[in-house]
């Protein structure tokens, strides 16, 4: 809109207008917007108006215009009046992609980079007033090979205009110096205004490739920029410049190393014509020169780096995919991790990116789950990897890598996910809420299909709980399907209609689960894998979804939280309210989470320190302590200042491995998941007994039971195990071995409500409880019952 006047333009390319253009003042009956005429076939993709003239852009690239003709701003200069919208023509007919209308003259630019003005800026020594017109509109000549980058920044007769060559460039009237050229003479063509810092040389610029790398940068003298006369300041910045061009879109992220304050970073990216644009500057992370940046492939980008040219301090320019956790040993090198966490079966490059090339050395503090080959850490077994890593001459001492092992497979209440062979997502089962992710609401049998993700994203960690998903991709993003929080109608439901082959039990629950569900409450669901906004430029590593809210955990040890507050779940010292998009958890701020475990209400985050974490539901002792809720975080008090490594989390109960082995349960024990038979619930840890030649080593719990993994490859299983018709597969307080057939020895586990999966040396896929006709899992399956959990003296 102008001074008087006001355009409106509709989704679907209709304009409307209303006011005073031109001095032609509107009736009584003009006061309400009314539609411009265009001819019946034209869409309008976008508007600009001035107080004296209008201009509006077809979705087609054609021109049009109306209002005051006297000052040749429409290409005519008539002293008349155009009412009504004009197609204004173009010499060679060129595209136009934009359009800008000012005071008494109009701007263009065109697909083949022209900039086009009709009107008087630029007429040396004339006033609007005494303006004899040219009339059409003519090419703004920039200087040979340089094309603008955008349309035209105004003031009342002069112009500004941003190109490709980086440089600002001004013409018009300069009686107050507007130009910023040092005089007040008027311009009549472009003339590049001097705005340092300043390059030239782009060919200068160095290339440098690969996901990861380090370079160092030469000192900030004059001998790589000359300072320019034009830009009076005696002591310019000088500058360093670099070319990066990937083949693969991914998050970036660049880095300074060795920089004592003086230096700045600047991204710019070239485009198609040659042009560039500046698309982002460093900032100050944690004491560190860091710019983030999501690269497209197939483009090409400059990096530049300015330092004062008195600095003659050496500096080193890192740059690695943003997604990857990154561990600072040193003031001048990383540890850089292939992926940011550790799936069963699965290996894991380490990657040091230092000044110079120290030798590193890293040794395995959990031989039972992780080994150390050459720079891989390896996935034996599901629990805590930690890994000891010492760069030489380092003065801060060794870094302890701690990595939650775990299969990458979930299950809800009636679907599951894993991963398949080749790296995809697969999943299978009810899908009556679209908690699969398929873009249906059918169930599926068999085969299990395949869930594709925006962008082609890769899968580094998946959860699902209930009738929702969620997942983790390599580009360090948080990806959601099923369910959606908050619970409001965006979709009908339909019940299923079970196929022929899927009649069974679970089908039949799940029926009677959406009718009941669907009529007692609108929800919102998503039936593809959609994402979720997390803080830019934060590297998520892990998600896990509890029963009504989800974590996820990010490669620094961070913690969000997203969901229901009812019961205090989102920790952030309130009730009500529900967070649809994540939001930090408040822990300390000298400690960093390395495993997350949401329970039904309530949840547990383990510290890198050993202490462990609760809040939400209290009611019956889950999250520790006295309150009936625990709305902010709080540490349990562990036995003998003893740390922990793990925790898990069941519907109301808690569960914590120590360093030293010992498995610490508390909460509900309405069902003996807590491993007594005495009491009813307990907010303090009790010890849970196993047979003496069991080293613990991992722990799952879901709904009302709780199992363990040993050293040897043994599980243990205790509370309760129902099935979705309520039917009980094994009820005890006692710890009992699951008895693998044939000698196989398990490698991890994941608890559901109705089932225990455990994944086997022997290639199978073992699963006690659940149903045979739900389960139509790509690896072989093993459907186990109470007869296989042996007694335990």
């Amino acid at each position: 809109m102008s001074e008087s006047y006001t355009l409106l333009l509709t989704a679907d390319g209709r304009v409307f207008g209303v006011g005073n253009l031109a001095g032609r003042y509107p009736t009584m009956e003009e006061t309400r917007p009314r539609q411009l005429s265009f001819p019946e076939e034209v869409l309008i993709e976008s508007i600009s108006v001035s107080a004296t003239h209008a201009l509006a852009v077809t979705r087609t690239g054609e021109l049009f215009g109306w209002g005051a003709t006297r000052y040749g701003a429409l290409g005519i200069a008539d002293d008349a009046f155009q009412e009504t919208p004009v197609r204004i023509s173009l010499a060679g007919t060129p595209r136009v992609v934009a359009a800008s209308a000012h005071g008494g003259f109009s701007a263009i630019l065109t697909a083949d980079d022209r900039l086009l003005v009709s009107g008087p800026v630029g007429q040396v020594g004339r006033t609007i007033a005494s303006f004899t017109p040219d009339v059409g509109f003519r090419e703004i000549a920039l200087p040979s090979g340089v094309q603008p980058v955008q349309l035209p920044l105004h003031g009342y007769s002069h112009l500004l205009v941003m190109a490709s060559d980086g440089q600002l460039y001004g013409w018009g009237d300069n009686d107050y110096g507007q130009l910023g050229l040092g005089d007040l003479s008027r311009r009549a063509t472009p003339v590049r205004i001097p705005v340092p810092p300043h390059n030239d040389k782009l060919v200068d610029a160095i290339s440098i490739a690969g996901p990861v790398g380090m370079v160092p940068s030469s000192s900030m003298d004059s001998s790589r920029e000359e300072g320019e006369s034009d830009h009076n300041v005696p002591l310019q910045r000088g500058s360093n410049w670099w070319s990066y061009r990937t083949d693969v879109s991914r998050d970036m992220l660049f880095q300074v190393l060795g920089s004592k304050g003086t230096h700045a970073l600047a991204l710019y990216e070239k485009g198609a014509s040659g042009r560039l644009t500046r698309r982002a500057v460093s900032q100050i992370v944690d004491g560190a020169l860091q710019l983030h940046w999501s690269m497209s492939a197939d483009t090409t980008y400059f990096i530049a780096l300015t330092g004062e040219v008195a600095d003659k301090t050496q500096v080193w320019l890192q740059w690695r995919p943003s997604t990857a956790a990154s561990m600072v040993v040193g003031e001048s090198a990383s540890l850089l991790l292939s992926r940011p966490n550790l799936p069963l079966g699965t290996a894991l490059e380490l990657n040091v990116l230092a000044v110079n090339s120290p030798a590193i050395e890293a040794v395995t503090l959990s031989p039972d789950i992780c080994a150390v080959s050459s720079s891989q850490v390896i996935a034996i077994r599901s629990g805590l990897c930690s890994i000891e890593i010492l760069v030489q001459g380092d003065a801060n001492g060794p870094l302890t890598l701690h990595l939650p092992v775990r299969p990458m497979l979930a299950q809800g209440r009636t679907h599951q996910m894993q991963s398949g062979q080749d790296g995809s997502l697969l999943g299978w089962g009810s899908n009556n809420f679209g908690q699969i992710g398929t873009g249906t609401v059918d169930e599926i049998v068999s085969p299990a299909q395949e869930i594709r993700f925006p962008g082609n994203a890769q899968i580094v960690a998946i959860a699902a709980f209930g009738e929702r998903s969620a997942a983790i991709g390599n580009d360090g993003r948080l990806y959601t399907w099923g369910v959606a929080w908050p619970m409001t109608p965006l979709r009908s439901i339909r019940p299923p209609t079970p196929s022929p082959e899927y009649s069974s039990r679970v089908a039949r629950f799940t029926q009677a689960f959406v009718s009941a569900f669907s009529a007692a409450r609108p929800i919102s669901i998503r039936s593809r894998a959609t994402l979720l906004n997390t803080p830019s430029g934060m590297a998520l590593s892990d998600v896990k979804l509890g029963g009504s809210f989800g974590l996820v955990m990010s490669s620094d040890g961070a913690v969000l939280v997203w969901g229901d507050n009812n019961l205090g779940q989102l920790g952030n010292g309130s009730f009500g309210g529900v967070a649809v998009t994540p939001r930090a958890l408040e822990l300390p701020l000298d400690d960093r989470a390395i495993m997350i475990a949401p329970g039904l209400d309530h949840g547990l985050a383990v510290m890198a320190s050993g202490n462990v974490y609760a809040w939400g539901d209290n009611r019956n002792g889950q999250s520790g302590g006295s309150p009936t809720y625990v709305t902010t975080p709080s540490a349990i008090s562990l036995p003998g200042e003893k740390s922990a490594v793990l925790a898990a989390a069941g519907d109301q109960h808690s569960l914590a491995l120590l360093t030293d082995g010992q498995v610490l349960a508390w909460g509900s024990n309405r069902h003996q998941q807590l491993g007594y038979t005495d009491i009813e619930k307990s907010s303090e840890p009790l010890t849970v007994s196993f047979p003496d030649a069991a080293r613990i080593i991992d722990l799952v719990a879901a709904a009302n039971y709780s199992a363990a993994l040993d050293a040897d490859g043994k599980v243990y299983v205790w509370g309760q195990l129902a099935l979705a018709d309520r039917r009980t597969i094994f009820a005890d307080h006692r710890p009992r071995q699951l008895v693998l057939p044939a000698g196989a020895r398990a490698l991890g586990m994941v608890a559901g409500p109705y089932r225990l999966n455990v994944l086997a040396d022997d290639g199978n896929h073992y699963v006690l409880g659940g149903d045979s006709e739900s389960d139509p899992l790509v690896q072989a399956i093993k459907l186990l019952s109470e007869q296989d959990l042996a007694e335990i003296h």
